[in-house]
């Protein structure tokens, strides 16, 4: 049987888009729950309040689905409780956090 191809269509479209940074993304010990989570917080604005009840409304997980999600965003260490809100935790390359 033939290997079937897949074609990635890319839009030219310049508005409403965002640029996110490719580690999150390519890192082999996230899930892609745990990718798709982080994406849609990075496509936020910046100023941007996170609240988890919110965010669960924005995709058909359920809430223990999300939370799981939610759960290995932090046990990775690439969000973390800051305060009263929520940072996400930059990569410096040169000390691998």
């Amino acid at each position: 049987m033939a290997e079937r191809k897949t074609r990635i269509y890319r839009s030219t479209n310049q508005t409403n888009y965002s640029v996110i940074n490719n580690e999150v993304l390519r890192r082999d010990d996230l899930s892609w729950k745990a990718k798709g989570i982080m994406c849609y917080i990075l496509s936020l604005p910046n100023d941007w309040e996170i609240y988890l009840e919110e965010l669960q409304r924005h995709a058909t997980d359920g809430k223990s689905s999300f939370r799981s999600g939610w759960n290995e965003l932090k046990e990775k260490d690439v969000i973390e409780r800051i305060g009263g809100g929520i940072g996400i935790i930059e990569i410096d390359e040169k000390n691998g956090r």
